[in-house]
């Protein structure tokens, strides 16, 4: 069969990844959908493939996106703003951006007669937790952004339930990093490093400790995801992606200065008890058992995804 996709937020880092392996794997046409607000569009545009249809458009005013529903066999959904720090100051522009933008893309597929979604949604809508998240666990975000994910994903449930859609899948992710990244502590503190050897600003206390899982481990799991979905109309499913453990962000502090060859004096801003920003969690793992009995098997646990990543970032420049 030949797919066409449809991909939203194809500009940003994960967005762009998943163009390129949908392509790889042999897709008939993906449509790139961005308004570039959040990335400059120069990972995707540096894709050679005449079966790539690049659309720069905003979802909150689509003019283009009802003929490419049409031309569209699935739907994933990655448009957003990324920065969970800046959810607790611009609350508007996240509700816009990230909620108003998937109830407009929903009603536009209901009224082209599209099926199928998969959404990728975010470890924050659990909140604060002590013990490994499960899908079916209550969530009680913390955060602006948490709270507008965990909206999306109600309406993805809700259009596939009344019947809009056909089928709907969400991927809560863990802190996802590689290489091409542009944002995240991973990168912040190679950056910094990079500006001021000799010190390194922590937000928080450091003892912050969670789940890091590299890009391709991501992309494995959007892929498996997405070609089980057309296959189960009617249905929606939710499932966490993240790695078997986690870190502290003391230790990738300690990771990221010592393949630098570096060791900083560090500077601790404890401004919110022991968070690095209002909406920071301070431990958060999930249970991706659920994933797992479809396939899907990380290569990568949070220290080495760190590593990786490292290793990708200094490579770059």
């Amino acid at each position: 069969m030949k797919v066409k996709y449809l991909v939203t937020g194809a500009g940003g880092f994960i967005g762009s990844g998943l163009v390129k392996r949908l392509l790889d794997s042999g897709a008939h046409k993906v449509y790139a959908l961005d308004n570039f607000s959040y990335s400059d569009g120069a990972r995707l545009r540096a894709i050679s493939d005449r079966r790539l249809v690049i659309i720069e458009e905003d979802l909150k005013s689509p003019a283009k996106l009802p003929a490419v529903l049409k031309d569209t066999d699935l739907v994933f959904h990655l448009a957003a703003n990324p920065d969970v720090r800046s959810s607790s100051v611009e609350t508007e522009v996240h509700f816009s951006d990230n909620l108003f933008a998937t109830y407009r893309l929903l009603e536009e597929m209901r009224k082209t007669g599209s099926s199928d979604i998969v959404f990728t949604s975010s470890s924050t809508v659990y909140g604060e937790r002590k013990g490994s998240a499960k899908e079916d666990d209550p969530c009680f975000p913390i955060s602006v952004y948490g709270g507008m994910k965990l909206a999306s994903e109600n309406l993805i449930a809700t259009y596939v339930g009344s019947g809009f859609l056909g089928s709907g899948a969400v991927l809560r992710l863990a802190n996802i990093v590689g290489g091409s990244s542009t944002h995240g502590v991973v990168y912040d503190f190679v950056q910094k490093l990079r500006r001021n050897p000799c010190e390194l600003e922590i937000l928080g206390d450091g003892k912050q400790t969670k789940s890091y899982l590299h890009i391709n481990d991501t992309l494995d799991a959007l892929e498996l995801v997405g070609a089980r979905i057309s296959q189960r109309s009617g249905v929606y499913d939710v499932y966490n992606v993240g790695s078997e453990d986690t870190i502290t962000v003391d230790e990738i502090a300690r990771t990221v200065a010592g393949m630098m060859g570096l060791n900083p004096k560090v500077k601790y801003l404890n401004t919110f008890a022991g968070r690095g920003w209002i909406g920071d969690v301070t431990y958060f793992h999930l249970d991706t058992q659920k994933l797992k009995s479809l396939g899907w098997s990380p290569k990568h646990n949070s220290r080495s995804s760190v590593e990786f990543t490292v290793s990708e970032l200094l490579a770059r420049n």
